[in-house]
């Protein structure tokens, strides 16, 4: 029986997964892909897929029929996935997972890929406290680790980043520590991206405490927006 299926050469799947270094190119995911056997030098675990962006077959989900063959089997045309985010982008024909949409989590993740290059990954974390003030009865507090020392936008931090905030309608406000360029430079880099996002968040403010904040912590006011405070270095 014919395979009708435009498939990717094995050349544009090897090079599909190194561009996107073994990473799942999906934002809210971005779990790695390999690791090596515990039982057998020579042996991989691997969960990664080359995921067509339109559908290698008719009637597949995002289909375009105006696309030739040599389009639909080339790297314009994939996307670097984990098995899971794979199958899902299929699910319902595609239809929750727009070709933009699909476009737009590669473009993105390349680009993050290409600025993690020559990045130390090396190094013991902060941690991050996260509070909230509006539930009767006290502070509820939880722990996240959220940084390396040094407080630089490094990969952890910016994963960490995009788990803690997902939603961009959602009200953000940052602030430094009065007295800190360190704290202060640190809280302008976190808004930087979290701006870049789709957040609005406005200018870092300065605030004082005494014992002074170590660190950073985010606080949940009683009016819902989530107040990032950026400590001194601990």
């Amino acid at each position: 029986m014919p395979d009708n299926r435009d498939n990717f050469p094995a050349p544009v799947v090897e090079t599909l997964k190194k561009r996107a270094a073994f990473i799942c190119s999906n934002p809210k995911c971005k779990v790695m892909t390999v690791a090596p056997s515990d039982t057998d030098d020579e042996k991989l675990l691997y969960i990664g897929k080359a995921a067509h962006i339109s559908a290698a077959a008719q009637g597949g989900p995002r289909y375009e029929s105006s696309l030739a063959e040599e389009q639909r089997s080339s790297i314009g045309n994939a996307i670097f996935l984990c098995s899971n985010c794979a199958d899902m982008i299929d699910k319902n024909n595609g239809k929750d997972f727009s070709k933009e949409l699909l476009l737009k989590w590669k473009l993105d993740h390349e680009k993050w890929v290409r600025e993690q290059l020559n990045k130390s990954a090396i190094g013991n974390e902060a941690v991050f406290n996260v509070t909230s003030n509006n539930q009767s009865g006290g502070i509820t507090a939880g722990i996240v680790n959220f940084a390396k020392p040094g407080r630089h936008l490094n990969a952890t931090l910016i994963q960490q980043l995009n788990e803690l905030f997902q939603d961009p309608t959602e009200k953000i406000t940052i602030s430094a520590i009065i007295g800190s360029a360190e704290a202060l430079d640190f809280a302008e880099g976190i808004r930087q991206h979290l701006n870049k996002k789709g957040f609005t968040i406005g200018a870092v403010g300065q605030f004082m405490q005494a014992p002074a904040v170590k660190g950073q912590v985010i606080k949940t006011e009683k009016n819902g927006t989530r107040h990032i405070q950026v400590g001194i270095q601990t």
